[in-house]
């Protein structure tokens, strides 16, 4: 095992993660205290588990990890906690007529950069550290409902009923959110990674 030796880290790295996770958090408990808490509770946890730490990732990735369940239990415990406004729907579907014709093809010149091959190694790909910051640049530019839901399911994991019931919304409203988040983020990802 690896001991996390804190000397290593210095203000200015440890403000950058702390805004990171600060960030993560705010973003999906949509409350700066609850956010901060969580974030408070992660760091201590980390700091009283550090000898858990293997060394297998970096530092950041095995706190955001941390972070994630935080936020998750938190959701748990606080079922009802969170609202998602009322969408515009007028935005979304203007966004997805510039992408797609009306039979769901893709308008000329909208496909994505590299799309026949974006993939080819998709391990190589989510290992880069470049390519999560580029992730995270395009979901910050995501509505903020769509990014909620987002990182609900494929980032903390929840379930499609648990995320309903705790934004009270509906399956079908869920499944468009994602469908649509999963469109902005691959246009984003088309333009600014897979170039």
């Amino acid at each position: 095992m690896h001991q996390i030796n804190l000397h290593h880290f210095d203000k200015k790295s440890m403000d950058e993660i702390y805004q990171a996770m600060f960030s993560f958090a705010y973003n999906q408990l949509n409350h700066e205290q609850h956010a901060k808490d969580v974030v408070q509770d992660t760091l201590v946890n980390a700091l009283k588990y550090a000898d858990s730490f293997q060394g297998k990732s970096a530092f950041k990735t095995w706190v955001f990890a941390i972070l994630k369940n935080k936020i998750a239990d938190f959701i748990r415990q606080n079922k009802h906690y969170v609202t998602i406004s009322e969408m515009s729907e007028n935005d979304d579907d203007e966004f997805l007529s510039m992408l797609f014709d009306d039979i769901g093809r893709w308008q000329h010149g909208s496909s994505p950069n590299g799309f026949d091959n974006c993939w080819t190694s998709p391990h190589e790909t989510a290992e880069n550290d470049e390519f999560w910051q580029v992730l995270e640049l395009c979901l910050q530019n995501l509505p903020k409902e769509q990014a909620q839901v987002f990182l609900m399911k494929e980032y903390i994991e929840l379930g499609s009923d648990e995320i309903c019931q705790n934004l009270n919304i509906t399956r079908q409203n869920l499944y468009v959110l994602l469908h649509r988040a999963r469109l902005r983020l691959q246009m984003c990802l088309s333009v600014k990674w897979f170039v």
